[in-house]
């Protein structure tokens, strides 16, 4: 099973191989963005509903015809629009904004606005020929989308930490890549599904290096590795919010660091040149450091960003320390190779440190994500987030179990859970 791992992402949203990050912005912003996923998801659907039916529909058509709900599960963009509306309420169905979708007679146009009324208002306008433009007071200062360079942030320079290794001792890097290779399988064979208790912790920092908020967050998780038809791996994560423990709601969300080890895998061994450093020694246990750099002349199948459907590869370079006696991956960092300015994402600093998880029916004892510390450098803004797992819970699935997408209900919604 080779393990592809990549995130959906829209808009703002950032996916970075197992780990997907919902960037925050300013209230203003956000909304602009609700605004702009909600007309592209009512565009989308009339252009399905004009393919099927040879004609534009009004919202009304749309929904009752279902052809809304089923444009809305066609991707996680138009899903996360779907969510945003209320249907029940057809003369405003988003809330806080004004909705106007002009349908003439002979149906064979079609005019859809989005409008924030107020001070600093905006409209959102498209038609049927596809553009999509964007009306702004002439006194009203924009936001910009771009912000100078901050200050070197040196908690994320990947060398800022690299323990002293010893050099008397000759390092067997074939075995230690077979040995942790073995363990990634283990890993990748026995984590079908497990379930955790997870305390997120959410922090903006400011450009003075100072922190401005933070929140924390209690949340029942899961996780599942699941075999796709082409013999890839793919990572589900499943967040239910137990509590609130401090603070507003982050402006941030991020999964799959469950899956990272699975680097270690085979076939995606052969992406990165591996180098061993030497021996050392990490919470008093003799550990080989290994470094690792993504191979610019092979196709990077490990990583990538997806943003509005547009896949951005993202390479990477790290470290990882695996113990001398078991070979086990112990702790894991990485860094961006260099950053991808098409989403002007410029830090992505990811440190995992594992632990032992024995689940005794099973006999199985497994290295599991203990503390996960993630630092973000995007558009100007600076973000650091810390998980912390416990309560681990493992289950086998042994029958073959079919993945259905959200379901419909009779008037052609998605059930909301």
């Amino acid at each position: 099973m080779r393990a592809r791992i990549a995130a959906a992402v829209a808009g703002l949203v950032i996916g970075v191989a197992c780990v997907v990050f919902s960037l925050g912005e300013t209230k203003s912003v956000q909304e602009r963005n609700v605004a702009l996923e909600v007309v592209r998801l009512v565009q989308t659907a009339e252009t399905d509903y004009f393919r099927n039916a040879g004609r534009y529909a009004t919202l009304a058509e749309l929904i009752k015809s279902k052809q809304l709900a089923q444009t809305a599960t066609g991707s996680q963009e138009n899903l996360h629009a779907y969510f945003a509306l209320d249907l029940k309420v057809e003369s405003d169905p988003v809330p806080g904004f004004v909705f106007n979708l002009d349908v003439p007679s002979d149906s064979a146009s079609y005019k859809l606005s989005v409008t924030r009324p107020g001070n600093c208002s905006f409209s959102i306008r498209t038609d049927e020929k596809g553009t999509v433009y964007e009306d702004k007071p002439s006194d009203c200062e924009p936001e910009s989308d771009v912000e100078p360079p901050l200050a070197a942030w040196d908690i994320t320079n990947l060398d800022r930490d690299a323990s002293a290794v010893r050099r008397d001792v000759s390092c067997p890097l074939s075995q230690i890549l077979q040995g942790t290779s073995h363990r990634a399988r283990e890993l990748e064979e026995n984590l079908q599904k497990f379930s955790a208790r997870e305390v997120i912790e959410h922090l903006e920092i400011g450009k003075n290096g100072k922190q401005r908020s933070r929140t924390s967050s209690l949340f029942n998780y899961v996780a599942e590795i699941h075999e796709s038809q082409d013999g890839g791996a793919y990572i589900n994560e499943y967040r239910a919010e137990a509590g609130l423990m401090a603070g507003p709601h982050p402006p941030l969300a991020d999964s799959g660091t469950a899956a990272f080890a699975l680097l270690f895998l085979p076939h995606n061994l052969e992406e990165f040149s591996i180098t061993c450093e030497g021996l050392t020694d990490l919470d008093s246990r003799s550990v080989w450091q290994l470094h690792f750099l993504q191979r610019l002349d092979r196709r990077n199948d490990f990583r990538a960003y997806r943003v509005n459907n547009l896949m951005y590869p993202a390479n990477i370079k790290g470290r990882a320390w695996v113990a001398a006696d078991t070979f086990e991956v112990l702790r894991l960092e990485s860094d961006l190779l260099e950053p991808i300015q098409q989403i002007n994402l410029q830090t992505e600093h990811l440190i995992i440190e594992y632990g032992p998880v024995s689940f005794p029916k099973r006999e199985v004892r497994l290295w599991l994500p203990d503390n996960v510390t993630l630092f973000i450098e995007y558009r100007g803004r600076r973000y650091e987030r810390r998980h912390r797992f416990s309560n681990f819970e493992l289950f086998w699935v042994d029958t073959v179990q079919e993945t259905k997408g959200p379901r419909l209900d009779k008037e052609g919604q998605i059930g909301k859970y």
